[in-house]
């Protein structure tokens, strides 16, 4: 019987839509999923900083956000931002 639920649920998850969440609900996500709540996320070069920080507010974090630059060849590529204390 077990079996024959597992087949239904993959049937089911490869026939709905994509479930899409945005980035605040990810890191909401993540950080219930860790015991220390730290989080790191890859972000895009054109992040908006303050709308980062909103979202870390609103995931329930009220310590600063440590934000990398990852720079190749003289040009900003991506961010990397690191949520919880000690980063």
């Amino acid at each position: 019987a077990s079996h024959h639920h597992a087949k239904n649920i993959l049937e089911d998850s490869k026939s709905s839509p994509c479930n899409k969440i945005n980035g605040e609900q990810l890191l909401a996500m993540a950080s219930k999923g860790t015991k220390d709540r730290k989080v790191v996320l890859f972000l895009p070069r054109n992040t908006d900083g303050v709308a980062l920080g909103r979202s870390a507010v609103k995931a329930g974090y009220n310590t600063s956000i440590e934000l990398e630059q990852n720079v190749l060849n003289g040009k900003l590529k991506t961010l990397t931002a690191y949520f919880g204390k000690g980063g």
